[in-house]
C-alpha cells in the first residue's frame, strides 16, 4: 500500500468538501421553448449532497498534502503558484465562527512540508512540487481573509494554470466547485470531485455563500465561474451536518485580495517569473453537459436525462437561468419544482 493511499485514509476531518446542486426553478409559464402540451421529460436527479468525479476536466485543481495526515485543495494560477485557503497553510483554531475578532491563526506551517499532487485521486496522483514560501493576508482572523498563495520550489509546465476572474461575484451567478473530498456515504476522500452550475445565494464585501451541502475534504478548493472558467473564490468553511437542508458553504472572494496575488507574483523565491493568466472569453469551460450517463451521480451537473436518443448529462433551469444553446428548458418527471435542459430535436 502506498504512502499516498495511507494519507487518503488518514485525512483530517476538519477540512471541507464539495457540495450538491440546489433546486433552482419553479413551475409556471413555458420557458425556453416549452410548449404547454409537451410531456415532462424523464430524468434522474442526484441528492443535494455529493459531486461526481472530475474525470480529467479540472487538471489545474491539485491536492495539498499537509505532512502525512492532512489534505486540502488548491489551484495552479501560475506555473509555480497555488491558490488555496489560509487555514490550509497554517495551524488554526478547531472551530472558526464569523463574524468575529478572534485570533484564528495560531502559526504558519512550514511550506516545505506541503506537497502538491496532481491527478484524479491521491492513490494514483503524482507529486509535482513542494512549497518554499506562503503569501497571506496580514491578519490572524480568517473571516474574509481565508486565502493564501503557496510558492512552489519548481515550475509545473505540464498543466495550464487557471486565470483569476476579473469581475466580482454576484448573487445568482453560477460556479463549478472542485476539490478532493468525501463522496456518497462519507467515502471517497482523496478523489477529485466536482459539481457545476452551483448558484451564489449571498455576496458580502469579502465572501460569498452557496446554498449547498458541504462535507470533509475540500478546503481551499476553487469556485470557477460557469461562463469564463476563472476563479472567483476558494472554500473557507461550511455548516454541519453536511446533508442538512439549510446547509451553506462559504467562499473567500479573490477579487478583494489583489494585493496577495501581486505579492505572490513578485515573490523573490519564485522558480518562474511568469505572471497570472488573464481571463479569456474563449476559455475552455469544464462541463458534463451532453456527456453520456446512466444515472445522475455520473454527472457533475447532477441531472441525467433519459431521452429518445439516449441518456446524457444535463442541468436544472428555470426563470432567469436559461439553458445553453442547443437545449430547451422542460418540465420533468421529478416534480413541478425541477425543470431540466433537453436537447433540441
Amino acid at each position: 500500500m502506498t504512502n499516498q493511499t495511507n494519507i487518503a485514509r488518514r485525512i483530517s476531518t476538519h477540512l471541507l468538501i464539495l457540495a450538491g446542486l440546489a433546486l433552482a426553478a419553479a413551475c409556471g409559464a413555458p420557458i425556453d421553448g416549452d410548449a404547454p402540451d409537451d410531456p415532462p421529460i424523464d430524468i434522474d436527479a442526484s441528492p443535494i449532497v455529493h459531486g461526481a468525479p472530475s474525470r480529467g476536466k479540472d487538471p489545474a485543481v491539485v491536492a495539498l498534502l499537509l505532512g502525512d495526515t492532512g489534505l486540502c485543495s488548491g489551484t495552479l494560477i501560475a506555473p509555480d503558484l497555488v491558490l488555496t485557503a489560509r487555514h490550509c497553510v497554517s495551524t488554526t483554531l478547531a472551530s472558526v465562527t464569523c463574524p468575529s475578532r478572534t485570533r484564528h491563526v495560531q502559526a504558519d506551517r512550514d511550506p516545505r512540508a506541503i506537497r502538491i499532487l496532481s491527478g484524479e485521486n491521491l492513490a494514483t496522483g503524482q507529486v509535482l512540487a513542494r512549497g518554499v514560501a506562503t503569501v497571506t493576508v496580514p491578519s490572524t482572523n480568517l473571516c474574509g481573509n481565508d486565502v493564501a498563495v503557496l510558492v512552489l520550489d519548481r515550475a509545473v509546465t505540464t498543466i495550464k494554470p487557471v486565470p483569476i476572474a476579473a469581475a466580482a461575484p454576484r448573487v445568482g451567478g453560477r460556479v463549478r466547485a472542485v476539490g478532493f473530498g468525501l463522496g456518497e456515504a462519507g467515502v471517497g476522500a482523496g478523489e477529485k470531485r466536482a459539481r457545476e452550475h452551483v448558484r451564489l445565494v449571498e455576496v458580502s464585501a469579502r465572501e460569498f455563500e452557496v446554498g449547498e451541502a458541504t462535507c470533509s475534504g475540500d478546503s481551499g478548493g476553487p469556485a470557477l465561474d460557469d461562463e469564463s472558467g476563472a476563479i472567483v473564490g476558494v472554500v473557507s468553511r461550511g455548516t454541519r451536518p453536511c446533508d442538512a437542508h439549510d446547509a451553506r458553504n462559504t467562499y473567500t472572494r479573490i477579487d478583494v485580495h489583489a494585493d496577495v496575488l501581486a505579492r505572490a507574483v513578485a515573490h523573490p523565491q519564485r522558480a518562474s517569473r511568469v505572471g497570472l493568466a488573464a481571463p479569456s472569453s474563449s476559455a475552455n469551460v469544464a462541463t458534463d453537459m451532453g456527456a453520456g450517463c446512466e444515472k445522475a451521480v455520473d454527472c457533475t451537473t447532477g441531472i441525467c436525462v433519459y431521452d429518445a436518443g439516449g441518456s446524457y448529462c444535463s442541468r436544472q433551469c428555470g426563470t432567469g437561468d436559461r439553458c445553453p444553446r442547443g437545449y430547451r428548458c422542460r418540465a420533468t418527471t421529478a416534480g413541478a419544482a425541477t425543470r431540466a435542459c433537453q436537447r433540441n430535436p
